[in-house]
């Protein structure tokens, strides 16, 4: 069972392979653009190797780009190669000396022919550019299996002065090879990244399983906390009618207070008056009792005198 479940597996993955190889073929793996040293100017033919299927009639057409980049250019506007090859392995395309520009080159104006085994460029106006990019891109097609290098001659730059700019040129090889040998390595390739992604997908699948019991942990904290939550929430409406009544309760009472506290000073300042005039009529009293005293002895005196002189 798990033979089968492999060969049937390899199947779908060779049918896909199939499928999106005319994508596979213009969307090639691409190296980083290439590092200038210091500040020297150069020009790559990049990636520095490139693998591609031939294809016959039946498979399609194998067409496929290799781009040139260009570093640390400083005022380019004028220049010319010719790019060689084997032309028993690669063939140019129709009408495709002049490149495709890049949205940093922008293009210009430019003359030229494509050969067996050669394109070349006479002279190509544009510009002035300055700083890195890529240049062009030149399209090929595959014509055999095997390996060739592909390298610029009678290469040149100038500037809007006329200049010549001192300019390394790099080339890069390109092997072709047979369409079985190729997807067979495309295969392996894939099947390789089939069993990483299946053994991440599994290691995934076991952390999903552990964060779903988390999660239901945590969901059913939640829920418990909603439902805490909304008791606090009506004992706190209860608590804010309490103190909405107690506050009512305490603006009467403290109305009566102000009441009372106008009433108490009221009923001592009548106190106070009160006592000053019991205090008035007290030193009265004692003022009359003592004259009444006083007139009480000086009578008595003149009743004992007169009865004195009776005698």
């Amino acid at each position: 069972m798990l033979v089968e479940q492999k060969q049937g597996r390899g199947l779908r993955i060779k049918r896909l392979t199939v499928a999106l190889i005319a994508t596979a073929l213009i969307a090639l793996l691409t190296a980083n653009p290439l590092e200038a040293n210091g500040s020297s100017t150069m020009l790559a033919l990049e990636p520095e190797l490139v693998r591609v299927p031939h294809l016959d009639l039946e498979q399609g057409l194998g067409r496929f780009y290799i781009d040139l980049h260009l570093s640390n250019v400083q005022d380019l506007t004028w220049f010319k190669f010719i790019i060689v090859f084997d032309g028993d392995v690669l063939e140019t395309v129709p009408d495709g000396w002049y490149g495709d520009p890049s949205s940093w080159s922008g293009g210009g104006t430019s003359s030229g022919n494509s050969g067996d085994g050669s394109y070349t460029v006479s002279y190509y106006e544009t510009g002035p550019l300055s700083g890195s990019g890529i240049l062009l891109s030149y399209w090929f097609k595959t014509r055999a299996a095997g390996t060739t290098k592909i390298e610029f001659r009678e290469a040149e730059l100038r500037d809007s002065n006329g200049d010549v700019i001192p300019c390394t040129f790099i080339g890069n090889e390109v092997e072709v090879l047979p369409f079985d040998t190729w997807l067979n390595g495309e295969y392996e390739k894939l099947s390789m990244q089939y069993d990483e992604l299946q053994t991440q997908y599994t290691d995934l699948e076991a952390k999903h399983g552990t964060l779903s019991g988390e999660y239901g942990s945590l969901n059913s904290n939640y829920i418990s906390l909603q439902e805490d939550y909304a008791a606090l929430k009506s004992s706190y409406s209860s608590l804010e009618e309490d103190y909405a009544s107690l506050s009512a309760e305490h603006a009467v009472l403290e109305a009566d207070y102000l009441s009372l506290e106008v009433e108490h000073q009221s009923t001592v300042e009548q106190v106070e008056t009160a006592k000053s005039q019991l205090s008035t009529t007290q030193i009265l009293l004692y003022v009359f009792i003592g004259a009444t005293a006083v007139l009480l002895c000086v009578m008595i005196f003149l009743l004992l005198r007169r009865r004195g002189l009776g005698n």
